[in-house]
């Protein structure tokens, strides 16, 4: 009754924040003046969205699975041709229409797919017209290229990316390069951790070194201007696509080298900067930043 209320009533309402959602399986908007959605689920709930909105220019929605249920449990529909800013954190679930989204400025996907979901993943990011600004995570990331996948969405017009990671560890560097050979127009590139200590991964991240990135042969190194990479513990992938920027990115104006204890500097400096044969005159700052 109360989102009946809301779509027959409320003819000027610009935003909605719809907090501890519970007990509610079904929730479904329409608005002409609805600008601004952000809905927040707190409860073990199954929950079904279906939102429309010819104004609707920003959507910023958690998903999660609930506990004890298929990770399809959650839906979202979505009619909004005017939307410029998608935030889309949790699962993927059950996707049935996120249309076209033809105005698009800027997106947030920091996914995770449950069980198979692969193709719902892909299904949804073809979909999507890419905007110049994307924040994505690894999980994203790995569900795009995961071998059997339905092939990766038209990434050309991203100029802004921004990794969420815990580390370029050796199970996720094939994934993030390939995501990068489908991005030629790249101007600004963040590899940022992403998660705790608690969140630690023990995978290796060693073994993707500068020959491999060669082999990319990333078509956006040429007018790449910023780059900003978080060194993790064991980061030696990083330390190599660091170097590799440093070394084939000619037009580069800043680096930063983010790390987590002033211990690491002298390290840092060793074997990024002091090794490197820089082909630019890019300014190189490292940052400490404690988590």
């Amino acid at each position: 009754m109360f989102f009946k209320w809301i779509t027959c009533s409320c003819k000027c309402i610009k935003k909605l924040e719809l907090l501890r959602i519970g007990g509610i399986q079904n929730i479904t908007i329409e608005s002409s003046s609805l600008e601004n959605f952000r809905p927040r689920r707190h409860y073990n709930d199954p929950l079904h969205f279906n939102i429309s909105g010819e104004k609707l220019e920003t959507i910023d929605v958690e998903l999660w699975p609930t506990y004890r249920r298929e990770p399809n449990s959650n839906s979202l529909k979505v009619f909004a041709p005017n939307l410029k800013h998608l935030k889309w954190k949790g699962s993927v679930g059950n996707v049935q229409n996120l249309g076209k989204l033809m105005s698009l400025e800027k997106v947030e996907l920091l996914l995770r797919h449950e069980g198979n979901q692969f193709d719902t993943v892909i299904e949804v990011l073809c979909n999507i017209s890419w905007p110049k600004v994307v924040i994505i995570s690894k999980e994203t990331i790995k569900a795009m290229f995961q071998e059997g996948s339905m092939g990766a969405p038209i990434l050309d017009n991203i100029c802004d990316l921004s990794v969420h990671c815990i580390s370029l560890n050796d199970d996720f560097v094939p994934a993030a390069g390939s995501l990068l050979r489908g991005m030629p127009n790249l101007n600004i590139l963040c590899v940022r951790r992403a998660g705790t200590w608690i969140d630690a991964e023990t995978s290796e991240s060693c073994g993707f070194g500068m020959e491999y990135w060669k082999l990319q042969n990333l078509a956006f190194l040429h007018q790449l201007k910023e780059v900003t990479i978080e060194y993790s513990d064991n980061g030696s992938n990083e330390i190599e696509f660091a170097r590799y920027i440093l070394e084939h990115a000619q037009n580069l104006k800043k680096i930063v080298i983010v790390l987590n204890c002033e211990t690491m500097r002298s390290k840092v400096v060793a074997e990024i900067v002091s090794r490197s044969k820089m082909i630019s005159t890019a300014a190189v700052m490292i940052r400490v930043e404690a988590h």
